[in-house]
């Protein structure tokens, strides 16, 4: 069945809105333009913990057309409790030969989150052309005298704004 990508509310009511969130998305350089549109998506927000919103394409209708990734194994928190490291034979346990020869192997293990770790991924123009956003106006996105893909845009010329960096909602 056709999928229809979902499109919040506000920005599909009002076009000013819509056109207000792709100028800042084109000014921290996270859309670029096309007029080859291989795919729409759509855009909504999700609220997180800390009160802050998290853009979210809708990619359903994109993610079809590929295949599915290879399956990932990750290590548990129990896999990472149970690592053992063991020293040379013939040194006994807390000996201070042993404390010695560990001294010179240290293990570390750390944990943290990558901040906007899927805007800072960069993707090619040609797989950005699969999340095209609705169509804006070249003039309403300073667009107009400019040109895209060799073709030179008036006011009136119609773009597709698609992200620069893997979308959040790309699987």
């Amino acid at each position: 069945a056709p999928i229809q990508v979902y499109i919040d509310p506000t920005l599909k009511r009002i076009y000013k809105q819509y056109v207000r969130l792709i100028r800042r998305l084109r000014d921290l350089d996270l859309v670029t333009f096309t007029q080859n549109r291989k795919e729409e998506a759509g855009v909504f927000f999700v609220k997180k913990t800390d009160d802050k919103i998290r853009l979210i394409l809708d990619a359903r209708r994109s993610n079809r057309c590929f295949l599915s990734p290879p399956g990932v194994s990750l290590a548990t928190c129990e896999t990472l409790a149970r690592i053992e490291i063991l020293g040379p034979g013939g040194l006994e346990p807390d000996s201070p030969e042993l404390q010695e020869w560990f001294s010179h192997y240290p293990a570390c293990l750390g944990i943290g989150d990558v901040e906007n770790c899927f805007h800072r991924l960069k993707i090619s123009k040609g797989f950005s052309e699969w999340f095209c956003l609705p169509l804006v106006r070249a003039r309403d996105v300073g667009l107009e005298g400019s040109y895209l893909s060799g073709v030179l845009l008036t006011g009136d010329s119609c773009v597709y704004p698609c992200p620069s960096a893997l979308p959040m909602g790309c699987s």
